[in-house]
């Protein structure tokens, strides 16, 4: 059968637009294209018009059912714009945008997939705030291929409609990254497990949603940054399967959601997994100065690590996750930032697995020499053991790496 697979959009936009991409390995027999079962909704197909383009089914019959599947009741978009051309709807890359100074200093990678997978795009989607749809099928698209993505896309629209976006955003600390994959999960996750409901409900095929992003862990190596935001919509799908048992239940998921990667990944409240105490005081090297910091979150730490070890280790190592917080410094005249990455784990054993995995992860992308890593491009690094609690990887050019400490506090 030929695998299907969908990227996440950028994790900047989440409050702004979601969207969904779906490549596929190879150009094989893309099987049978049945049309929806007749009747099972209780509502009249609303009154979508397509522009620019021309879908396979019909929009106002997928939101019809739609809405029936997911209990609400919100009016139509005025339309849906569908695109043939990959260039025309202009949101084609896989994870192949760039990477952060941070993001490259770890290693992580970016780009399409390897060649010998012959990926390409096969459908997408995107849905705005302001409600504006928009989906791209392309020459191989089934119709159950345009169901799919259409029906997706018009969750999304339900969940704007509804504000969800901005409910979570009241209860999750967005400036965060660890914040925005939480968000980013639990618009994905619910559009998912609703999409996977309709197409069961009103389809005879098999034909699900779920299934594509475990193949695009099968389809992207390793500490590839598009594996991090895939794992929104796997992570995201499974903590709301285990909390609804229908997608008209999942306004309890919004009205106490997680706040964590932590807690999504591990299906926790944040009353069970709060993230404890950082116990960690970094002294930089001199003339440097903090200019900013960010919290990563456990489903960073398993990307990171995966770079160097392999992704069951990478996700063992990460799962004693308690905190963490990442530092930027700038010293004057200096061209790169330096980095202390701080974390506190569960428990003494928990730090000590992660502090294996940190090593072996920087032996495989360096040369190790007097307790610190030649990384290349000038990049050097060094593991700290603030307590038996914690951990601090720096990172940075040779002066800021041998000039910076790290001391347990209190706590």
């Amino acid at each position: 059968m030929t695998r299907r697979v969908l990227a996440a959009a950028a994790l900047a936009a989440v409050l702004a637009v979601a969207g969904c991409q779906a490549p596929i390995a190879g150009a094989a027999d893309r099987g049978s294209t049945p049309t929806d079962r007749p009747g099972n909704t209780d509502r009249q197909p609303a009154n979508i018009t397509v522009v620019d383009g021309a879908l396979a089914v019909d929009p106002g019959l997928v939101f019809a059912r739609v809405q029936t599947v997911a209990g609400t009741d919100v009016p139509p978009p005025e339309r849906v714009r569908a695109f043939d051309n990959e260039s025309d709807y202009g949101n084609a890359s896989l994870g192949g945008g760039g990477l952060s100074p941070f993001q490259e200093a770890v290693g992580l990678r970016t780009g399409p997939a390897p060649s010998g997978d012959g990926l390409q795009l096969q459908f997408a989607g995107q849905t705005s705030a302001l409600g504006t749809v928009a989906v791209y099928t392309g020459p191989n698209t089934t119709t159950d291929d345009a169901r799919l993505v259409v029906a997706h896309e018009l969750v999304h629209y339900i969940q704007f409609q509804q504000g969800r976006s901005t409910q979570l955003s009241q209860q999750v600390d967005t400036s965060t990254t660890d914040g925005s994959y939480v968000v980013r999960s639990l618009v994905e996750g619910p559009a998912v497990y609703t999409t996977d409901t309709y197409l069961r409900r009103y389809t005879d095929n098999g034909t699900r949603n779920s299934p594509t992003y475990r193949a695009i862990e099968a389809t992207l190596p390793a500490g590839h940054v598009g594996r991090y935001g895939n794992s929104q919509y796997i992570e995201g799908f499974e903590y709301v399967t285990s909390r609804v048992d229908d997608p008209a239940n999942l306004s309890r998921v919004y009205r106490s959601p997680p706040t964590t990667s932590e807690q999504v990944i591990h299906n926790r409240t944040p009353d069970e997994a709060p993230p404890v105490a950082l116990d960690v005081s970094i002294t930089p090297a001199e003339g440097w100065q903090e200019v900013g910091t960010d919290r990563l979150g456990e489903a960073f730490v398993r990307t990171t690590l995966a770079v160097g070890v392999q992704q069951a280790r990478a996700d063992r190592a990460a799962a004693g996750w308690g905190n963490d917080r990442l530092t930027v410094y700038r010293a004057p005249g200096r061209e790169n930032a330096g980095y202390a990455w701080s974390f506190a784990w569960d428990d003494a054993g928990e730090a000590a697995e992660f502090e294996r995995a940190l090593r072996d992860y920087l032996d495989a992308r360096g040369e190790r020499q007097d307790g610190r890593w030649a990384l290349g491009d000038g990049l050097t690094a060094r593991v700290i053991e603030g307590s038996d609690r914690s951990t601090v990887l720096v990172l940075g050019t040779e002066p800021f790496v041998a000039g910076t400490d790290a001391s347990a506090t209190a706590g």
